[in-house]
């Protein structure tokens, strides 16, 4: 209890033991008890007010913060729900107040250290050894999580993580958007009716390294916007268009391969209020804890920031938050274990799975472990390069199995997208949440359906609706049944 709050009710029960019990005078009697009363609210509210300032000066500063966070690392399930709850408020306000300098170099120092405090631990050999077998990822990764992990595990480099982008550290993950930015993607979704909704979320530069390029283009966009950004909202586009289900209707969100970590920013600007879950290595889920924390979302490492019986027991308590999770600690345990608290197989629950070239990325071992796992979801939204990706597999042999699979409970649509011509769109929707469909606006046609994924999507473009009422939360647009 609060200091102010807990003497101010000393001084109550003081005052009201000394009320004169001996009076005869019956209005009096009143008058005297009702002012003792009026004045034991306007008190009590006086010391709440004054109790809330005084934990939150001590939260919302930097060394506050930074001893929230690692008081959050522990075994024991007590307490676990509320301090979460405690650490995004705190994380909330700091990240809505105005810092000085001082206090941003001491955030970015107190992340720094916990960065490599908690890579040690996460880092084992036996951890590092499984990160580098062939089955679990391509070559090209194995050689980034080995220059990741000497990063890592080195105070001097977590010292100066923020500068992660100018350092061109691997893997590039924040500047390969840059690369392969599109000004065709954005016009095409800004020039849209659902698109121009994603406006707000493009124009965020808030998330990440703040040396990331900014586009700069009146042409495009009417606001200044990144190329890392770009990229996660089309994708989410893309996604309401085929299937008519927008980021706020979600209330679980599966993400293999988590890139920059900035999708979950994404869907916070789209004020989606559900669970998000990362599956990637061990090495980047400290990445995307670092620099989600650093941009004000609460990041947690399951096992670790989380324990894994809290995530299985709890998880609805988890809404709001981001749960960082791998193939390589506990064998994946953590996620499958936690699957059956999310209630996925509910048709009131939207549920996604998200993997935009990273099931290319990955090796059989790791597609294998995962499959299982996309078929409980209600929507799959993966992108793939037809021809084999520069950093790994990704031929059409393995999403062509997958979608075989898929079909036996979901509707699927396959295109070629209009601005790379090698990569590919599966979208699925299972049966009871809607169907997939081939939305024009987005580069799909019936020239561009992708013929090596077995798929039930019309064969003639879906127009969607672009009308207002048409967007009702939870509501799939109705799409025409194929004859």
């Amino acid at each position: 209890m609060p200091p102010p709050l807990a003497s101010t009710l000393r001084y109550l029960r003081v005052v009201t033991a000394s009320r004169d019990s001996n009076s005869r005078d019956k209005f009096g009697h009143v008058y005297c008890t009702v002012l003792q009363y009026c004045t034991m609210v306007l008190l009590i509210m006086l010391a709440l007010l004054l109790g809330v300032a005084e934990t939150s000066d001590v939260e919302i500063s930097c060394t506050g913060l930074d001893k929230m966070e690692r008081d959050l690392v522990f075994n024991s399930s007590h307490g676990t729900m509320a301090r979460i709850k405690q650490h995004r408020g705190a994380l909330a306000r700091w990240t809505g107040a105005q810092q000085s300098n001082n206090e941003r170099e001491c955030r970015i120092a107190s992340l720094g250290t916990s960065l490599c405090s908690l890579a040690k631990v996460v880092l084992s050999e036996q951890v590092r050894s499984q990160t580098l077998d062939p089955m679990v990822s391509t070559k090209t990764w194995v050689d980034f999580m080995t220059e990741h992990t000497g990063h890592l595990t080195s105070d001097t480099d977590c010292a100066r993580y923020s500068q992660y982008r100018g350092l061109n550290w691997n893997p590039p993950v924040h500047s390969w958007p840059e690369a392969e930015f599109t000004q065709a993607v954005v016009k095409d979704m800004l020039h849209d009716n659902v698109g121009a909704t994603f406006q707000p979320a493009l124009c965020n530069l808030d998330y990440g390294p703040q040396d990331v390029k900014v586009e700069r283009n009146p042409s495009v966009a009417p606001c200044a916007f990144r190329g890392t950004r770009s990229q996660p909202t089309n994708h989410l586009w893309t996604l309401q268009l085929a299937t008519g289900i927008r980021p706020a209707d979600f209330s679980t969100i599966l993400e293999f391969g988590g890139g920059t970590g900035d999708l979950a920013s994404v869907f916070r600007d789209m004020q989606f209020e559900g669970l998000h879950v990362i599956y990637d290595f061990p090495q980047m889920n400290l990445h995307h804890r670092y620099w989600q924390r650093y941009s004000g979302i609460p990041s947690y490492l399951l096992g670790h920031d989380v324990p894994a019986h809290i995530a299985q027991t709890h998880a609805r308590g988890l809404h709001g938050t981001v749960l960082l999770t791998n193939g390589v600690e506990h064998k994946g345990t953590l996620l499958t274990d936690m699957l059956p608290g999310l209630h996925l197989e509910s048709t009131s629950n939207h549920s996604l799975v998200f993997a935009t070239w990273s099931l290319s990325e990955a090796g059989t071992l790791t597609r294998e472990q995962f499959r299982p796992i996309i078929k409980q979801f209600s929507h799959v939204l993966l992108a793939y390069t037809d021809s084999g990706h520069a950093a790994g597999f990704g031929s059409d042999d393995f999403f062509s199995s997958l979608a075989k699979d898929l079909l036996t409970t979901h509707s699927i649509c396959a295109w070629r997208m209009a601005h790379y011509a090698r990569d590919t769109y599966i979208i699925a929707v299972r049966r009871g949440h809607g169907e997939a469909g081939c939305p024009a606006a987005a580069g799909c046609s019936e020239a561009r359906l992708n013929s090596n994924i077995p798929h039930t999507c019309n064969s003639q473009p879906v127009g969607l609706p672009k009308t207002k009422d048409r967007f009702i939360k939870g509501r799939p647009y109705p799409f025409p049944q194929p004859p």
